[in-house]
């Protein structure tokens, strides 16, 4: 790539630095995507595709640069003459539609670290024998990117760079109905706010305690007030809302991959039942296969902590990409054994968990910049204190329609977020009429991933259930 195309460097942003500086050993966190496609594209307009991404967004043409020490704010430095060719890996496979093959080598891809020396991601094309089909795997640091951008990045690659296939539709975001407006996707380490919800209380007690020490006329009793309430908004965002199961016991950074399919229409109108959405569909699955988990595995329990997504809008002035997420944790109702009022429990759980502010960690003024400029170590502390739920669920609304990628149909999208201090996460992208759902499970946590899988198979198609009968 010329190195006209080479953006200017820029610091991370403090959602961007947390993420980074989360991984470690123990902990990797790549996002995923399998991309099923009906035939095996050409190598060199495949490259081209990734060269047009490129130039579009400046994070897949930039390494990642660290201060002295590890300490202060890391910078997305560019990288001159980027060759997409060295992010690309092809190799031939005997049976790309083997799913479970493909599997095993998308989760070795989740247990290799990144080279901070280089870009974040990379393509690993599985290319099968003559004209049969091929599976293209894109593997993004969280870092770099979070759900909501890398639909985008998608996007890019699906529209070739000289124009050749304009007739065909393009990749773009599909927001699913929400009174709040906010959408629930992108991955979930949930460090940002919940340091955030603690930083941003005190701060507001300092401001109203500034406020009335420069007003002579104003009882300083009425600032110290504002303290307590501070104190109790992060202790409450700090609190479990749930305690965790005992079938769920353990973390490691031994990976399992699992997927379902289900009809995209009917997990609409299952959430719809209940003046909810798609998403609550989702979620109330999940937590269906969990009662059913519990129930196959000899206990029962009543709620799991449940972490979920949420998608902070692009706000005026900010730039338009990057990771602009923060999460909501719920009491999740897995003992509930009645899909329907499961259902309605979860809709409510959630309008409830997102009815007050989000707290964004990239605008909360000084304490971003400390956050953002924390070492390693210290991050790590806090997010294995902060981050913990027994499963993160993550929703990316996807096309309605057949696309193409380097001239080629892409037949399914499948992504997986990482599993950050939890047992298992589930991500799910809509695409044509499908939701295909990823998870990653935590092989110490889950006991038996094999039961499991089984067990939220039952549990989602319990909601198309509510509507297909």
């Amino acid at each position: 790539m010329s190195s006209q195309h080479a953006s200017r460097a820029r610091a991370l942003t403090t959602s961007e630095a947390v993420l980074w500086r989360t991984e470690s050993p123990g902990l990797r966190l790549p996002i995923l995507v399998m991309v099923s496609l009906d035939a095996t594209p050409d190598r060199d307009r495949l490259c081209q595709a990734l060269e047009h991404a490129a130039r579009t967004h400046p994070e897949l043409r930039s390494h990642l640069a660290e201060g002295p020490l590890a300490v202060g704010r890391p910078r997305w430095t560019p990288v001159p003459d980027l060759d997409v060719r060295r992010h690309l890996r092809v190799i031939r496979h005997p049976k790309p539609d083997d799913v479970d093959q493909v599997l095993d080598l998308t989760r070795s891809l989740a247990e290799t670290p990144f080279d901070p020396a280089r870009p974040l991601w990379e393509c690993l094309l599985l290319q099968g024998p003559g004209a049969g089909g091929s599976v293209l795997v894109f593997r993004v640091h969280h870092a770099l990117a979070d759900g909501r951008l890398i639909v985008r990045m998608l996007d890019t690659l699906c529209a070739d760079d000289d124009g050749a296939d304009a007739e065909q539709p393009r990749l773009r975001v599909v927001p699913p109905p929400c009174d709040t407006g906010q959408r629930l996707l992108g991955s979930v380490p949930l460090l940002p706010m919940f340091a955030g919800a603690v930083l941003d209380g005190a701060r507001r007690a300092a401001c109203a305690t500034a406020r009335r020490l420069l007003d002579p006329l104003a009882p300083l009793p009425g600032a110290l007030r504002a303290v307590p309430a501070a104190v109790r908004s992060g202790a409450a965002a700090l609190m479990l809302p749930a305690p965790h199961s005992p079938a769920l016991k353990g973390r490691s950074t031994q990976r399992e991959l699992r997927i379902v399919d289900l009809p995209r229409t009917s997990l609409r109108e299952a959430g719809r039942l209940v003046g909810g959405s798609t998403q609550d569909a989702f979620l109330t699955g999940v937590l269906g296969g969990l009662h059913h988990y519990h129930q196959a595995v000899g206990t029962t329990w009543p709620s799991v902590p449940m972490a979920v997504a949420a998608a902070l809008p692009d706000g005026s002035g900010h730039r338009n990409g990057g990771n602009r997420f923060t999460g909501v944790r719920l009491a999740g109702p897995a003992g509930e054994p009645d899909p329907l009022r499961r259902l309605r429990a979860v809709h409510h759980a959630v309008r409830a968990a997102r009815s007050g502010p989000l707290i964004d960690p990239d605008r909360l003024g000084p304490f971003s910049v400390l956050l953002a400029a924390a070492p390693g170590p210290a991050v790590r502390v806090l997010a294995r204190q902060l981050t913990a739920s027994d499963v993160h669920c993550t929703y990316v609304p996807g096309p309605g329609d057949r696309v193409r990628l380097a001239g080629v149909a892409v037949t399914a999208i499948r992504p997986f977020a990482p599993a950050v201090n939890c047992g298992f996460s589930v991500a799910m992208c809509s695409y044509d009429k499908t939701c295909a759902i990823g998870v990653n499970i935590d092989t110490e946590a889950v006991q038996h991933p094999d039961l499991l899988h089984s067990a939220l198979v039952t549990g989602l198609r319990e909601m198309t259930g509510l509507v297909d009968d």
